[in-house]
């Protein structure tokens, strides 16, 4: 699930777009760096995270089709939404002050 946060001077993280479905847009690869040069003037990073499959939520694939789809992943296994939070809230935090334009791939592995 492509999603891109916008952060402030005054550090506050604020929810740019977000798409429910995994590379539904690849325009997000453009769009980000556009974005982030429009925004950065004014102190505000925006970045995107893309989440590979997920546990919870959305009925998930046949057990057959799971198993193909884990096997293309280097962690073998589903995401943990828990994880997808905690890579946001990086990029949404003071430490990544410095980090704007970027596309976070958080996805096990799927392009390794």
């Amino acid at each position: 699930m492509p999603c891109a946060w916008a952060r402030r001077r005054d550090q506050r993280a604020l929810p740019v777009w977000g798409r429910s479905c995994p590379g539904v847009d690849l325009g997000y690869r453009h769009d980000d760096p556009g974005v982030a040069r429009d925004l950065g003037p004014r102190g505000i990073t925006a970045n995107v995270v893309e989440a590979g499959l997920m546990e919870g939520g959305m009925e998930g694939p046949d057990p057959e089709t799971l198993k193909v789809l884990l096997s293309s992943l280097s962690l073998q296994r589903r995401g943990h939404p828990a994880e997808i939070a905690a890579a946001i809230a990086f990029l949404a935090s003071p430490t990544a002050s410095y980090v704007t334009g970027a596309m976070l791939d958080a996805h096990g592995g799927y392009n390794a």
